[in-house]
């Protein structure tokens, strides 16, 4: 029944959505809550609580305003394939500015219709082909016609694919003939040849499509009959100069060869095994990315799991890798099931023993892997449902040597400055196992008398990274592989440095009979002079990110007169919301991160939409910890650089500090009790919350709920107290946590508080939203109706009081 119910309401937005961006209607679309629940004769409460589950697995697009919207987010991408809509679109902004920017870009070029396709990019197993067939089908003639043949589930529809958003061409323009069809008698030729007689038109051009032509290998006389249907046609076209081009789909077989003369191109689609390795993995992600979409269910799989499924060998090309697939992530999906996870994660628990045992000379392949390895940077990936898959992307968009290996790899090295600043971060993460331990060893009882000379001291965890870096670099040198990993971009200007990195040098020299590369002495040198500005480190750098020209740098050139020790940084971005290039725009935001750093985090204070959108994917593809804030503001700003230049303070006392100054005491409502009420909701949010919410902010929730209670208090026309007050907004924080983890109480008595006490109900209900808003949840009628009986014992006191009085009156009246 819930799922019934949720399908249909998943459709009805499907087809609102569909009208609607069809006409072109971006404003007043009726997807609310309100509206929808009239529509489908649901409750209300029942309705958003479904649409916000719907929005945050990805299915819906919000837009906020009153009332907030949904649309459903397959639809539009259906007719934009090349848009990014975020998942919250503000009330400022409005959708038609992304989708009318992705109708340009769709139609931009012809020539970007094969990237999507697997194979295309240089010294790949289909980029002849591709461009082969790019070459012919731009030659102006009336008759063209192409076969795509190869082994059984090789990827001949890929191609076909990419060659119909070449030609620009919809599903709904071909003439499709099924040959399996035929040979099944759901057809005949009579049929068929009906068919092509009535599409062909002089003024356009006629497009046939022949799927599984192999199939007629299994009739003799079929072949033969089709073989003088399609000279028939091709001879018809050439007199009447028609436009005419026939696609064929086959696998190849012996029996088909006599067919081959009918076509002018011939396009041999290579088996799984005869394409490259980084073509597997985007068989692998494309193809459980299409699985995330299908079952709606976020999928995570680690890089070892990503490397076991493209070493492996499949019998049947893609038929056996989507098996194989499908066999781990069925057991994956019962595991998460079971233990009530949020999301899919494959591990090797789930992976087949025949995958396994199939996975066989993959030394052969370490170079390869770990370049795509390198490529990919994330250590786990996670397919999102809707949603672009990054890693694809990041594959698709790469290209490879002649020996297979990903070109960004050997090619992009970072500047030298950049590298030991990343050294430095992920010296903390190294373990060092008991083998290692004893060589490194040697170095430190090498290096450390020379350093301790100098006076000079580092973090352990530091020393134990430069020693085994030092191990891996006698290594290479002794076998005459060295190859610098980074751009030289500093100079050995420190004299104090200098001279302790020259006597290292000569002690590793005297000790292990190995001089160093002259760039290892320059990264050495640079790695002394970043770990000892890491130890005076104590400043969190400050990134002010805005839309428009100039504007984030006025921000920072005021604060940065105010003599602050930590200065400001700046990025502005000129162009509009929907001209923005999303993946160069994230990697200069990447690229500044990095660069501004100083070993503490970053504080990205913006109002650009995208640094919210994609705080986790900067985070972790800078490698830096960052928090972003927003809006930009300039009282934010000299508050959050007060506290940067506080050494006491840390990156996680300024996650978790409360900037928001909406949920501040409106000056009305303290009017002749303020301090008094202001002081109980901080000893409710200090001695009593604080102690028990899991992931709310205590402070923050209080002043939220307190909002919403003095509006109660209005609607209802009661005064307020002390006990009912702290009543409900201790009940309320631990429901939005139980509603948060998806676990909301029942209440039995939820049908007689609506029919009993309905506008007590209702007012709790409509002010609620607020609550629903700000934490992204939908609070149950059960939950909206154990708050209530909170009110009604209220109201029913006051008036048993009241009844009191009248009573003592008519006493007195009397006597």
């Amino acid at each position: 029944m819930k799922n019934s119910r949720r399908n249909q309401l998943l459709q009805h937005i499907a087809e609102i959505t569909s009208i609607a961006i069809a006409n072109k209607e971006y404003t007043g679309i009726n997807t609310d809550a309100f509206t929808i629940s009239l529509d489908l004769k649901l409750d209300r409460a029942n309705v958003s609580r479904m649409l916000n589950d719907l929005w945050r697995e990805n299915i819906l697009i919000k837009i906020q305003g009153r009332p907030t919207f949904y649309l459903h987010r397959k639809t539009i991408l259906k007719r934009y394939p090349n848009s990014y809509i975020p998942a919250l679109i503000p009330k400022d902004e409005q959708l038609g500015n992304y989708l009318e920017h992705s109708l340009t870009l769709s139609h931009e070029t012809a020539q970007e219709a094969f990237t999507g396709c697997i194979g295309y990019s240089q010294r790949e197993s289909l980029n002849t082909i591709i461009e082969d067939i790019k070459i012919y089908l731009s030659y102006p003639q009336t008759l063209r016609s192409i076969l795509l043949s190869g082994p059984d589930k090789s990827g001949r529809h890929h191609l076909l694919h990419g060659i119909l958003q070449y030609l620009k061409i919809d599903k709904e323009q071909l003439l499709h003939i099924d040959c399996a069809a035929l040979m099944l008698n759901k057809t005949t030729i009579t049929d068929i040849m009906e068919r092509i007689d009535a599409t062909l038109d002089q003024e356009k051009d006629n497009i046939i499509l022949l799927e599984n032509l192999d199939m007629l290998a299994i009739q003799p006389s079929c072949l033969c009959t089709m073989e003088t249907l399609l000279r028939f046609y091709q001879k018809l076209a050439e007199d009447n100069d028609l436009h005419m081009l026939i696609l064929a789909v086959g696998q190849e077989s012996e029996q088909l060869k006599p067919m081959h003369a009918l076509f002018q191109k011939i396009c041999h689609i290579p088996s799984l095994d005869e394409r490259t390795l980084k073509e597997k993995y985007e068989f692998v992600l494309s193809f459980m990315q299409n699985e995330a979409d299908a079952i709606s269910k976020t999928i995570s799989l680690s890089s070892s799991i990503l490397n076991c499924f493209a070493t492996a060998h499949y019998q049947n090309n893609l038929q056996s890798l989507i098996q194989e697939l499908r066999h781990a992530l069925s057991y994956a999906y019962v595991q998460s099931g079971s233990q009530q996870e949020t999301f899919i994660t494959i591990d090797y628990q789930h992976l087949s023993d025949d995958l396994l045992a199939s996975i066989q000379n993959v030394s052969d392949l370490l170079p390869i892997i770990e370049s795509i390895t390198a490529a990919l940077q994330e250590k786990n990936h996670f397919l999102i449902p809707e949603t672009e898959c990054l890693p694809l992307q990041k594959l698709l968009h790469s290209s490879i040597q002649e020996d297979g290996i990903i070109q960004a790899f050997t090619k992009q090295e970072p500047k030298l400055s950049e590298y030991c600043k990343q050294e430095l971060r992920h010296a903390q993460k190294l373990e060092i196992n008991q083998l290692y331990s004893l060589s490194l060893q040697k170095i430190r009882d090498c290096i450390l008398p020379v350093m301790d000379a100098y006076s000079f001291s580092m973090q352990e965890k530091q020393l134990d990274k430069l020693c085994y870096r030092l191990n891996n670099v006698f290594s290479i040198v002794k076998h005459q592989t060295y190859v610098p990993a980074f751009l030289p971009d500093v100079e050995m200007e420190d004299v104090a440095i200098r001279s302790l990195c020259e006597a290292l040098c000569t002690s590793l020299m005297e000790c292990f009979q190995i001089q160093l590369p002259d760039m290892e002495r320059l990264y050495l040198y640079c790695y002394l002079l970043y770990s000892r500005e890491y130890k005076r480190k104590g400043s969190i750098a400050v990134l002010v990110a805005c839309q428009g020209e100039g504007i984030a740098e006025k921000y920072a050139t005021h604060v940065n007169t105010m003599k602050y020790h930590v200065k400001c940084h700046y990025m502005d971005e000129a162009g509009s919301a929907s001209a923005r290039n999303l993946t160069d725009f994230l990697t200069s935001v990447v690229d500044k991160v990095r660069e501004i750093d100083n070993g503490s985090g970053v504080v990205i204070i913006t109002d650009l939409n995208p640094l919210l959108d994609f705080d986790a994917t900067i985070r972790s593809s800078a490698d830096i910890e960052t928090v972003t804030l927003s809006p930009t503001s300039l009282p934010l700003l000299i508050q959050i650089m007060n506290m940067v230049n506080n050494p006491q303070i840390h990156l996680e006392d300024i996650r978790t500090y409360d900037f928001g100054t909406a949920l501040q005491l409106p000056q009305n409502d303290t009017a002749g009790y303020g301090t008094e009420i202001q002081k109980t909701l901080d000893d409710v949010a200090d001695k009593i919350l604080s102690d028990s919410l899991v992931f709310l902010n205590p402070k923050k929730t209080t002043m939220a709920l307190f909002r919403v209670l003095m509006q109660i208090y209005e609607d209802l026309g009661l005064n307020y107290t002390n006990d009912i007050s702290i009543r409900f907004i201790f009940h309320s924080a631990f429901m939005i946590e139980r509603v948060i983890r998806r676990e909301p109480l029942s209440y039995k008595n939820t049908n007689s508080i609506i029919s009993t006490s309905r506008d007590v109900y209702t007012a709790i209900d409509r002010n609620m939203e607020l609550i629903n808003d700000l934490f992204g949840i939908s609070i149950p009628s059960s939950e909206i109706a154990r708050l209530s009986e909170i009110f009604v014992d209220l109201i029913n006191g006051c008036e048993i009081e009241e009844t009191d009085m009248e009573r003592n009156c008519q006493q007195q009246t009397t006597v």
